[in-house]
C-alpha cells in the first residue's frame, strides 16, 4: 500500500528520494593531521557543516571543498576512488559529475 503524506508525496516517492540523497563525504579513513582528515580533506567545522546542510546545492559545495581539501593534502585520488565506491554501494548517483569544473577530466576518466 502506498501512503500519501500531507505534502502530497507518496511513500514510494520518499523511498526514491532516499536513493537520490548525496552520501556523506566520509570514507572511514579518519585520521586528523593538523586539523584536516586525511580521508576526506575536511576539518571538524566542515564535518559539522555537512550535517547542517539542508539542500543539494549546499552539499555539492561541501563536496567541492572535499575535492579541493584532499588535493591540498595529496589524498585526492584516494578520496575520489573510495567515495565513488561508497556511492555505488549505497545505490546513489555519483555527484562528482556536477563538480567537473573542479576535478580534472583525466582524473574523472581514471575513476570510471
Amino acid at each position: 500500500m502506498v501512503e500519501t503524506t500531507s505534502a502530497g508525496a507518496t511513500s514510494k516517492d520518499q523511498a526514491l528520494d532516499k536513493h537520490r540523497k548525496i552520501p556523506s563525504p566520509c570514507i572511514d579513513v579518519c585520521e586528523d593531521i593538523r586539523g584536516i582528515c586525511i580521508g576526506c580533506g575536511r576539518t571538524k567545522k566542515d564535518k559539522k557543516a555537512w550535517k547542517k546542510a539542508k539542500t543539494e546545492a549546499e552539499q555539492l559545495a561541501l563536496l567541492n571543498d572535499c575535492v579541493e581539501g584532499s588535493a591540498r593534502i595529496g589524498t585526492q585520488g584516494l578520496w575520489l576512488r573510495e567515495y565513488r565506491l561508497k556511492c555505488l554501494k549505497k545505490g546513489a548517483e555519483w555527484p562528482l559529475d556536477t563538480l567537473q569544473a573542479v576535478v580534472p577530466q583525466s582524473t574523472i576518466d581514471r575513476l570510471k
